[in-house]
């Protein structure tokens, strides 16, 4: 008895991949292209969902926090600067890819997050621009 593969009949051999891989997952250039697109249109939509005051508020934190010098994650605003927590935690990455497009701030490193609720998830870490 010969085995089959999964998404053919017996005997047939799979197309060659010239896709781009994913792990376990093939992704083609178009659907990628169309995916890259997906997660701009869903940053641009955090951003709009943010409110006005919230993002104002965040974002005068983060140039206070930037030009300190020093390495932060999102949860030392809510430390030092009292920020109160967005009405969804994704707003933080909204905030921060602003504050990084308007050249504020760049992305350096990873760092488990001190937050209690995250059970020390990776975060990303941040630095002012000089």
């Amino acid at each position: 008895m010969t085995r089959r593969r999964r998404g053919g009949p017996p005997g047939e051999r799979p197309a060659p991949q010239t896709s781009h891989q994913h792990g376990d997952r093939t992704q083609s250039k178009g659907s990628r292209r169309q995916s890259d697109e997906g997660v701009l249109a869903g940053r641009d939509q955090a951003e709009r969902d943010c409110g006005d005051w919230w993002m104002s508020t965040a974002l005068q934190a983060v140039r206070a926090m930037a030009s300190t010098g020093r390495e932060f994650q999102a949860f030392d605003l809510v430390e030092s600067f009292r920020v109160p927590e967005p009405d969804h935690p994704n707003r933080w990455g909204a905030l921060l890819a602003r504050a990084a497009r308007q050249g504020v701030i760049v992305a350096v490193g990873a760092t488990p997050s001190r937050r209690l609720s995250t059970a020390q998830s990776l975060t990303r870490t941040w630095r002012g621009v000089p």
